[in-house]
Protein backbone atom coordinates (compact mmCIF):
# COMPACT_ATOMS: atom_id res chain seq x y z
CA UNK A 1 0.00 0.00 0.00
CA UNK A 2 1.25 3.82 -0.50
CA UNK A 3 1.02 6.65 1.40
CA UNK A 4 -1.72 8.05 -1.42
CA UNK A 5 -4.16 5.01 -0.98
CA UNK A 6 -4.20 5.53 2.96
CA UNK A 7 -5.76 7.68 5.27
CA UNK A 8 -3.32 8.79 8.03
CA UNK A 9 -3.19 11.62 10.19
CA UNK A 10 -0.83 13.01 12.44
CA UNK A 11 -1.17 15.62 14.88
CA UNK A 12 0.79 16.35 18.30
CA UNK A 13 0.41 18.51 21.28
CA UNK A 14 3.32 19.53 23.78
CA UNK A 15 3.19 20.64 27.19
CA UNK A 16 5.81 21.80 29.74
CA UNK A 17 4.67 19.69 32.41
CA UNK A 18 6.18 20.76 35.10
CA UNK A 19 9.41 22.14 34.05
CA UNK A 20 9.74 25.68 33.05
CA UNK A 21 10.76 24.71 29.41
CA UNK A 22 9.92 21.42 27.62
CA UNK A 23 12.66 18.88 26.59
CA UNK A 24 10.40 16.63 24.52
CA UNK A 25 10.69 16.47 20.95
CA UNK A 26 8.74 14.82 18.47
CA UNK A 27 9.26 14.13 14.80
CA UNK A 28 8.35 12.17 11.34
CA UNK A 29 8.32 11.36 7.86
CA UNK A 30 5.82 10.16 5.83
CA UNK A 31 6.97 8.96 2.62
CA UNK A 32 5.35 7.32 -0.19
CA UNK A 33 5.87 3.76 0.91
CA UNK A 34 6.79 4.10 4.54
CA UNK A 35 6.25 6.22 7.43
CA UNK A 36 8.24 6.70 10.89
CA UNK A 37 7.05 8.73 14.08
CA UNK A 38 9.61 9.25 16.76
CA UNK A 39 9.30 10.71 20.26
CA UNK A 40 11.85 11.44 22.77
CA UNK A 41 12.60 12.59 26.10
CA UNK A 42 15.72 14.45 27.43
CA UNK A 43 16.75 12.49 30.73
CA UNK A 44 19.58 15.05 31.78
CA UNK A 45 19.40 18.77 32.17
CA UNK A 46 21.66 20.38 30.23
CA UNK A 47 20.82 23.69 28.66
CA UNK A 48 23.30 23.61 26.16
CA UNK A 49 22.15 20.45 24.22
CA UNK A 50 18.22 19.24 23.41
CA UNK A 51 19.28 14.74 23.64
CA UNK A 52 15.58 14.12 22.78
CA UNK A 53 16.27 16.38 19.50
CA UNK A 54 19.30 15.10 18.46
CA UNK A 55 17.59 11.19 19.22
CA UNK A 56 14.82 11.68 16.74
CA UNK A 57 16.62 14.06 14.18
CA UNK A 58 19.35 11.19 13.88
CA UNK A 59 16.63 8.33 13.70
CA UNK A 60 14.26 9.94 11.24
CA UNK A 61 17.61 10.79 9.05
CA UNK A 62 18.87 6.95 9.04
CA UNK A 63 15.12 6.14 8.44
CA UNK A 64 14.39 8.23 5.70
CA UNK A 65 18.07 7.04 4.24
CA UNK A 66 17.23 3.08 4.67
CA UNK A 67 13.35 2.62 5.48
CA UNK A 68 12.44 -0.75 6.95
CA UNK A 69 10.39 -2.96 9.15
CA UNK A 70 13.11 -5.41 9.51
CA UNK A 71 14.18 -5.98 13.23
CA UNK A 72 17.46 -5.76 12.92
CA UNK A 73 17.06 -2.24 10.80
CA UNK A 74 15.29 -0.17 13.84
CA UNK A 75 17.60 -1.24 15.88
CA UNK A 76 20.50 -0.16 13.95
CA UNK A 77 18.93 2.72 14.45
CA UNK A 78 18.63 3.31 17.81
CA UNK A 79 22.05 2.32 18.13
CA UNK A 80 23.28 4.71 15.49
CA UNK A 81 21.36 7.57 18.16
CA UNK A 82 23.02 6.32 20.57
CA UNK A 83 26.54 6.79 19.30
CA UNK A 84 25.38 10.06 18.31
CA UNK A 85 24.38 10.64 21.26
CA UNK A 86 27.32 9.60 23.07
CA UNK A 87 29.94 11.31 20.46
CA UNK A 88 27.87 14.69 20.77
CA UNK A 89 28.57 14.83 24.85
CA UNK A 90 31.57 17.15 25.28
CA UNK A 91 31.55 16.93 28.73
CA UNK A 92 27.41 16.70 29.17
CA UNK A 93 25.61 13.72 30.19
CA UNK A 94 23.46 13.62 27.05
CA UNK A 95 20.16 11.15 28.09
CA UNK A 96 16.98 9.99 25.94
CA UNK A 97 14.33 7.75 26.43
CA UNK A 98 12.40 7.06 22.83
CA UNK A 99 10.14 5.46 21.40
CA UNK A 100 9.76 4.75 16.96
CA UNK A 101 6.76 3.85 15.35
CA UNK A 102 7.71 2.43 11.86
CA UNK A 103 4.90 1.10 8.99
CA UNK A 104 4.21 0.87 5.42
CA UNK A 105 0.53 1.64 6.12
CA UNK A 106 -0.45 -2.25 6.57
CA UNK A 107 1.37 -2.95 9.31
CA UNK A 108 3.50 -1.39 11.68
CA UNK A 109 6.20 -1.97 14.08
CA UNK A 110 7.24 -0.41 17.33
CA UNK A 111 10.29 -0.09 19.10
CA UNK A 112 11.50 1.55 22.65
CA UNK A 113 14.27 2.29 24.88
CA UNK A 114 13.24 3.83 28.33
CA UNK A 115 9.73 5.16 29.89
CA UNK A 116 8.31 6.87 26.96
CA UNK A 117 5.28 5.10 25.80
CA UNK A 118 3.16 4.21 23.11
CA UNK A 119 -0.68 2.68 22.66
CA UNK A 120 -2.35 1.13 20.22
CA UNK A 121 -6.43 1.67 20.53
CA UNK A 122 -8.58 -0.73 18.33
CA UNK A 123 -12.51 -0.51 18.58
CA UNK A 124 -12.35 2.09 22.00
CA UNK A 125 -9.97 -0.18 23.44
CA UNK A 126 -6.13 -0.28 23.94
CA UNK A 127 -4.42 -2.90 22.03
CA UNK A 128 -1.20 -2.67 23.38
CA UNK A 129 0.15 -0.77 25.93
CA UNK A 130 3.92 -0.51 26.39
CA UNK A 131 6.10 -0.65 29.12
CA UNK A 132 8.83 1.29 31.01
CA UNK A 133 12.27 0.04 31.57
CA UNK A 134 12.34 0.82 34.84
CA UNK A 135 12.80 0.07 38.70
CA UNK A 136 9.42 1.13 39.32
CA UNK A 137 8.27 -1.21 36.76
CA UNK A 138 10.11 -4.12 37.83
CA UNK A 139 8.61 -3.97 41.81
CA UNK A 140 5.17 -3.83 39.94
CA UNK A 141 5.64 -7.02 37.61
CA UNK A 142 7.21 -8.68 40.49
CA UNK A 143 4.17 -7.44 42.60
CA UNK A 144 6.22 -5.62 45.31
CA UNK A 145 4.22 -2.12 44.98
CA UNK A 146 0.49 -1.60 43.88
CA UNK A 147 -0.22 -0.43 40.66
CA UNK A 148 -2.00 3.23 42.54
CA UNK A 149 1.64 3.40 43.76
CA UNK A 150 3.74 2.99 40.99
CA UNK A 151 3.44 6.31 39.12
CA UNK A 152 4.82 8.19 42.16
CA UNK A 153 7.33 5.71 43.09
CA UNK A 154 10.40 7.08 43.78
CA UNK A 155 12.28 4.70 41.33
CA UNK A 156 9.36 5.54 38.57
CA UNK A 157 12.40 7.50 36.53
CA UNK A 158 14.97 5.43 37.35
CA UNK A 159 15.78 3.52 34.07
CA UNK A 160 17.84 0.51 33.52
CA UNK A 161 18.25 1.24 29.64
CA UNK A 162 18.15 4.62 27.54
CA UNK A 163 19.94 6.10 24.99
CA UNK A 164 23.37 7.75 25.76
CA UNK A 165 24.24 5.82 28.56
CA UNK A 166 27.73 3.85 29.76
CA UNK A 167 25.80 0.44 28.37
CA UNK A 168 24.32 -0.15 25.02
CA UNK A 169 20.57 0.26 25.65
CA UNK A 170 18.08 -2.57 24.98
CA UNK A 171 15.72 -1.55 22.59
CA UNK A 172 11.85 -3.21 22.92
CA UNK A 173 10.97 -4.17 19.15
CA UNK A 174 7.59 -5.71 18.55
CA UNK A 175 6.54 -7.98 15.95
CA UNK A 176 4.60 -6.56 12.94
CA UNK A 177 1.51 -5.59 13.66
CA UNK A 178 -1.47 -5.46 10.71
CA UNK A 179 -3.68 -1.81 10.71
CA UNK A 180 -6.63 -1.56 11.04
CA UNK A 181 -9.49 1.07 9.51
CA UNK A 182 -9.39 3.60 12.77
CA UNK A 183 -6.64 2.47 14.54
CA UNK A 184 -5.49 5.58 16.80
CA UNK A 185 -1.45 5.53 17.88
CA UNK A 186 -0.27 7.60 20.62
CA UNK A 187 3.13 8.48 22.06
CA UNK A 188 3.79 10.03 25.09
CA UNK A 189 6.64 10.80 27.38
CA UNK A 190 6.86 10.98 31.03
Amino acid sequence: MRRINSDFRTAFLSEEGQKLSNRDYFGYVEMDDYACYVLADSLDGETQSNSAKLVVESLIRSFSEGPSLRKGKLKSYLRTAHRQLRQMRGGMHLKASVILVATDYRNMRYCYVGNSRMYLLRNSRFLIRTKDQSLARNLLEQEKIPLDQAAAHEERNNLYSYLGGKEPPKPVISNKIRLEDGDILEVTTR
